[in-house]
């Protein structure tokens, strides 16, 4: 508040400008050291502009508010002038202690506020996220600015140029828009969420021995950075924890498992780090694997029992689940009288590593001959031979 001193020689108190509709408070004070009242006047004379004022008089000095008043311009603009004048008598003279305030009346400010029409983001894998702030009017009047908050509550300060900002993934923020500190728009919401872990996974069943310790189960469909856990179907028990570095990942369970001849499911929860969007929190996948124990025999890498058919010499298998690969592909009888041939196709029939050819039980004087494409059969007996020949692809 601005103070106005009445002295002999008229203090002016100048400079003292504002707009249309606003107003000037003033402080009253004296030479003369008494508290004698000031009267107080508008001067209209010279095109002087017909400002109002609250008080006729006042208390120069004196406690409280008794010695302010306030400058209003409802309507009017240009320069005004407000005299104040304190008369003290003297035995038979009067002296005049006065003061005179000055300054000029604007036109408000004219223009609009700006309108938000929404808040958008993009959905980068990080903590934070860039939050753009859109206007359908960005309103006239002033400099177009911007802001963001915590609370729903216009700021006094840091206003900026630009329409983006970093958003905390997890929270909501309030966006502004003002073209003055008039002049500013309805706040703006945004809440900004997390990016879920990736639950599409697909665990892998195992088959483990009676006296397994352990198993391990391949989870595919993983994405890297993410963290798994194996844990019990009702999710309260965690067996294994892994993090995945390419499309799958390997979890091995060496408690919970399951007594011999039985079986138990466990279920996979994902957890995305928050430095890649997430909450780092687990989330059910919804995606389950089963441990089955057997009975007896087996060792769960290397079977124990299974179909397994060998050549002819009695030893070697030519079928079996120790082969890489064996699947038939010759299966043919044949009759031939003495010195007859018969020729088979079979791709790769000279190749032992890939194709093995033998006969449902021991040919006595048949001769096989190979080529890459087939094989002959050969009677080398003078009577009539008859079976089954057989051709299994290794690999």
């Amino acid at each position: 508040m601005p103070n106005l001193t009445l002295s002999t020689s008229v203090h002016i108190l100048a400079g003292q400008n504002f707009t249309n509709g606003g107003q000037i408070d003033v402080a009253v004070f004296t030479d003369s050291g008494s508290t004698q009242s000031a009267g107080i006047t508008v001067v209209t004379s010279g095109g002087k502009a017909a400002v109002t004022v609250n008080k006729s008089s006042v208390s120069p000095g004196g406690s409280g508010t008794t010695n302010d008043f306030t400058i209003t311009a409802p309507s009017v603009t240009g320069n005004y002038e407000v005299r104040v004048i304190q008369s003290i008598k003297s035995g038979n003279d009067i002296e005049v202690y006065s003061g005179l305030v000055r300054g000029t009346v604007s036109s408000g400010s004219t223009g609009s506020a700006p309108v938000i029409s929404s808040v958008t983001n993009n959905n980068a894998s990080s903590a934070n996220v860039t939050a753009t702030v859109n206007l359908s009017s960005s309103g006239s009047g002033g400099t177009l600015q911007y802001a963001q908050t915590s609370s729903n509550s216009a700021p006094s300060s840091g206003w900026q140029s630009g329409n983006t900002f970093s958003h905390p993934r997890g929270t909501t923020r309030y966006y502004w828009a003002r073209q003055s500190s008039s002049l500013v728009s309805s706040s703006a919401s945004h809440a900004v969420g997390y990016i879920a872990p990736d639950t599409a996974v697909s665990p892998s069943n195992i088959i483990i021995s009676n006296t397994a310790t352990s198993g391990n189960t391949t989870i595919r469909n993983v994405t890297a950075g993410e963290t798994y856990q194996v844990r019990n179907n009702a999710g309260t028990i965690t067996y294994a924890t892994v993090t995945g570095f390419s499309t799958s990942v390997v979890a091995s369970i060496s408690s919970g498992l399951p007594t011999a001849g039985n079986t138990t499911t466990f279920r996979i929860y994902a957890k995305r780090p928050t430095s890649a969007g997430g909450d780092n929190a687990y989330d059910n996948t919804g995606d389950t694997f089963t441990i089955q124990r057997q009975t007896s025999g087996g060792s769960g890498g290397s079977a124990a029992y299974g179909l397994e058919v060998r050549g002819p010499n009695g030893t070697t298998p030519v079928f079996g689940t120790n082969l890489l690969a064996t699947n038939f592909v010759v299966a043919q009888a044949f009759s031939l009288a003495a010195s007859a041939t018969t020729t088979i196709t079979c791709a790769d029939a000279n190749d032992t590593s890939k194709v093995l050819i033998f006969f449902a039980e021991y040919e006595r004087g048949i001769t096989v001959s190979t080529t890459s494409t087939n094989f002959t059969l050969t009677n080398t007996l003078s009577g009539t031979r008859s079976g089954t020949v057989f051709a299994i692809r290794r690999r």
